[in-house]
């Protein structure tokens, strides 16, 4: 009993956080799950990086809790499939290359 109810009251936490337990096991479940926590329909947002001023400083690359920004031939890549769009790495950009756009 002790073990289920330990898993039951992590579980609900984890949720209540917007925290996916199951990521390893579902990485596509992450999208969902941003969905359903902020009530915005992830197929209408766009993470953009404005080619015009990146400059590959790198900034941003470490602060993606999803891996789903790389970094090639100078420019920050993103992986939309990967974005939750989170925002931690927009603060980061000296030069204001990142935004999240309403398609």
């Amino acid at each position: 009993m002790k073990i289920i109810f330990s898993f039951i009251v992590k579980k609900t936490l984890f949720i209540s956080l917007g925290i996916n337990i199951y990521q390893k096991r579902c990485p596509n479940q992450r999208r969902t799950n941003m969905m359903m926590s902020t009530g915005t329909n992830m197929a209408t947002l766009e993470f953009v990086v404005d080619d015009d001023r990146c400059y590959g400083c790198g900034a941003c690359i470490g602060l993606c809790p999803t891996n789903a920004l790389s970094m090639k031939e100078l420019l920050a890549i993103v992986e939309q499939e990967l974005c939750t769009y989170c925002e931690h790495c927009i603060p980061s950009c000296p030069v204001d290359a990142l935004e999240i756009l309403s398609r």
